[in-house]
């Protein structure tokens, strides 16, 4: 479902017991609370809670995440014959990949650090691929199909997912002092 939030049109997904949309700057209080728990601090960030200034950057990030998530996925079924994206999906597609990644980075990271720390670095493609796989098999807006486009694919939407989360916050900021004068 699209509706309005905040003068902006979003994608809302919502069910019985689940209600997907992105995070917004009304939901620090929340995740604050969320990240105090001490199982959840463990598994995510090591052994100290977040601080309200690091919720807050974490929010902000989660909005360039999901532009620069669109900008990787759509390169990517651009370049590729075997990678579609349906128009109506597309939306679907991103926030599902963008809120994957967001899930499945710092426990993939995590992971490699405690297990294999030569890894450490491969750790981004891995969740990429995973985020991918799982959003194709979960939505109908993305489909890959063989091996060497399943291999691309990640390689593609990691490249230019980073390039974009690189590129975007210079542009944001240009355009932010722009508007202040």
């Amino acid at each position: 479902m699209i509706v309005i939030w905040g003068g902006k049109m979003i994608v809302l997904i919502e069910t019985e017991r689940l209600r997907l949309a992105p995070v917004a700057a009304a939901d620090v209080d929340l995740l604050l609370d969320l990240w105090s728990d001490p199982g959840l601090v463990n598994v995510l960030e090591g052994s100290e809670s977040l601080s309200r200034g690091r919720v807050e950057q974490i929010v902000y990030e989660s909005g360039e995440a999901h532009q620069a998530s669109c900008y990787g996925l759509w390169v990517a079924s651009l370049i590729l014959d075997d990678m579609s994206l349906s128009a109506s999906g597309f939306v679907i597609a991103v926030v599902i990949f963008t809120v994957l990644t967001a899930v499945l980075q710092p426990l993939i990271t995590k992971m490699a650090v405690q297990n294999a720390p030569a890894l450490q670095g491969s750790s981004a493609l891995v969740t990429t691929f995973l985020s991918l796989l799982i959003t194709e098999l979960v939505s109908d807006g993305l489909t890959i199909d063989g091996l060497s486009t399943w291999i691309f694919a990640t390689v593609i939407v990691w490249f230019f997912t980073m390039i974009a989360a690189w590129l975007l916050p210079m542009f944001l900021l240009k355009e932010a002092r722009e508007n202040k004068q």
